[in-house]
């Protein structure tokens, strides 16, 4: 090799070297510290972990989030609107008993002439359903069953909740969420608010495209460009495997997300928030069980002689799989993404309706916590 050949060959080399130092120097944060290999920031569903990846100074105003590594356009949700058999999966009208031990009459006539009620409805968190109104002589009243009549003005006639989840045409390739309660979002993860853009309501759905987890500990959502969302504010779903053995139709419950998707096979066919029980003696307990039993409406009571005494008339759209805990409608509350049973899994009328003409007797439901709360 000539010498002219060999000086050719060191200036190229101290070119590259001196072109990739100024290119390390200029690095800014957000800009990837493992090169073009993402592989090890990937999460187990392919989401890219912003907080691996990217070197981040919290709060770092300056923070260049992922949002330079969107797809464009941003991909859609392949959801299509569901169709209920029957009117949001509500048979009937119901109230609330706003009263205490409120008397039930075999008639009205039997209130009027002073004997005794039948019996008397106690003191607790009442529902009743209403099958009719009379009026006599003068006064309404309300027929909640065959023979039973109570005094309209003890009663609030409430509204169910209009939520549903989603029907899913084809598998979602990134992982999504509803918004649970409305929030601004930050420009970055634990970042001052984005007021560029609008708050996000309460049972909106968004795309998580990365996430990030702050010094603090507190996992963030990306849903935009310079759009984050703290976790508390989320119910996300993703894409999971059967757990082993698990073949054909089953169901996922999520505690911590307060979701459930349900699968045929390998893939998601529907996804919604539920309501679960609120820990301690009234939790659902995680594990593999089936649906053991089915009924359309039932009445619910627990905890006679207590202050958490219950009384619900025809909960609809039940499916019992551990012992005496069921997934079903609840029409006394729309806090769904929040746990708030007595054990059950709370569906909107809607979403139990779907599910119950869906499942069937010995659909596996696989009930799981993929955090700590």
């Amino acid at each position: 090799m000539s010498e002219k050949y060999t000086i050719w060959v060191i200036i190229l080399v101290l070119i590259v070297i001196a072109a990739a130092q100024a290119n390390t120097s200029s690095a800014l944060p957000g800009d990837p510290v493992i090169g073009d290999d993402r592989s090890e920031c990937l999460t187990a569903d392919g989401l890219l972990d912003a907080s691996e990846c990217y070197e981040w100074d919290y709060p770092a105003l300056e923070i260049r989030a992922a949002q330079s590594r969107l797809p464009n356009p941003l991909p859609e949700l392949p959801f299509t609107p569901v169709e209920v058999p029957q009117q949001d999966g509500i048979k009937y009208v119901y109230a609330r008993v706003i009263d205490d031990d409120v008397g039930v009459y075999n008639h009205p006539a039997e209130a009027e002439v002073g004997l005794p009620p039948a019996r008397t409805l106690g003191t607790g968190f009442l529902y009743v359903s209403i099958d009719g109104y009379v009026e006599y002589n003068g006064e309404e009243w309300v027929q909640i069953n065959p023979g039973e009549y109570v005094r309209a003005e003890h009663l609030w006639i409430v509204s169910p909740s209009r939520f549903r989840g989603i029907e899913l045409a084809e598998q979602p390739g990134l992982p999504f969420a509803w918004i649970v309660q409305p929030i601004q979002p930050s420009i970055s993860p634990g970042g001052p608010h984005n007021t560029d853009v609008p708050a996000y309501q309460r049972y909106q759905i968004v795309t998580i495209y990365s996430q990030a987890t702050t010094d603090d500990g507190w996992r963030w959502y990306q849903v935009g460009e310079n759009q984050w969302i703290m976790e508390p504010n989320l119910g996300v779903v993703t894409v999971d495997p059967p757990p082993p053995g698990v073949g054909g139709r089953w169901i996922e419950i999520d505690l911590y997300e307060q979701t459930m998707a349900m699968y045929d096979g390998g893939r998601m066919v529907y996804a919604t928030l539920i309501s679960s029980g609120l820990g301690g003696a009234w939790a659902t307990r995680e594990g593999l069980f089936q649906i053991h039993y089915m009924v359309e409406d039932t009445k619910m009571s627990g905890s006679a002689g207590y202050e958490d005494y219950y009384y619900l008339e025809n909960v609809p759209w039940n499916m019992y799989f551990d012992e005496n805990r069921a997934m079903h409608g609840a029409y006394w509350h729309d806090s769904f993404g929040f746990r708030h049973s007595h054990g059950c899994v709370n569906m909107s009328p809607a979403d139990a309706e779907w599910l119950y003409h869906w499942a069937g007797l010995g659909t596996w439901v696989w009930v799981h916590s993929s955090g700590q709360y």
